[in-house]
């Protein structure tokens, strides 16, 4: 037997080997088997469909969108006339009150939307109803001329983590120089200053700073070198 025969051989015998397994029963290899597709979408996306999601619409829902939808429009009026009518829901309370006092605050009822703001804020909501009422009641105070009232509003959310914005400073420095309070103004322009160093309103604090320079004490230059590096 030479060589070339011998190889031939040999590798008939590993093909005829390697078919062992099939001869025993095994399955050839075919397509891979794959559970079928749910025919509802919401199941097949985990996210409802447009009929599911109009199914979940309630009465209380779709009355207050139409008091929204008047709210934008200008309507205050008829938004608080819409709102009034909507029963209580542990789910829409909160929004149906700031939409209440928004309303009353255009309309000019200032003690009405201040008591309906306070309300939400004894009910401590979360999300973002909490910080948009809160600027909404302290709007209110500034808008009835109760200054203080405004700044010790605006104080509660600039010391809460999490809640202050560039807007929020903005507004208790504006707050405080009407109530005469320049400590507090200062080191709420100083703070809009380095702490939102790439807004407008950082631009804006620095300009309201020049004239507060008696009521800054400065410690030190980390917070501009700080505010430098951003």
């Amino acid at each position: 037997m030479n060589t070339r025969t011998f190889r031939i051989l040999a590798l008939t015998g590993i093909l005829v080997a390697g078919a062992g397994p099939l001869a025993q029963g095994q399955k050839p290899l075919g397509p891979t088997d794959h559970p079928t597709l749910p025919r509802n979408e919401s199941d097949l996306w985990l996210v409802p469909s447009v009929a599911d999601r109009a199914a979940r619409v309630t009465p209380a829902a779709t009355t207050l969108a139409a008091a929204v939808k008047r709210y934008q429009d200008g309507d205050y009026a008829g938004a608080l006339s819409t709102l009034s009518r909507l029963p209580s829901s542990a789910a829409l309370d909160d929004y149906i009150d700031y939409y209440t006092g928004l309303a009353q605050l255009r309309l000019q009822k200032y003690p009405e939307a201040k008591k309906t703001f306070t309300a939400i804020a004894e009910r401590k909501p979360q999300g973002a109803v909490s910080l948009l009422a809160a600027l909404a009641h302290g709007e209110a105070a500034e808008a009835a001329g109760e200054y203080r009232a405004a700044v010790n509003i605006y104080q509660r959310v600039a010391d809460t983590k999490g809640l202050v914005t560039d807007d929020v400073l903005t507004r208790l420095g504006r707050a405080a120089l009407a109530d005469g309070d320049r400590k507090t103004a200062a080191q709420a322009y100083v703070r809009l200053y380095y702490e939102f160093a790439l807004t407008d309103a950082a631009t804006a604090a620095a300009s309201q700073l020049q004239s507060l320079q008696d009521q800054i004490v400065k410690s030190g230059y980390q917070a501009d070198l700080g505010r430098a590096v951003m």
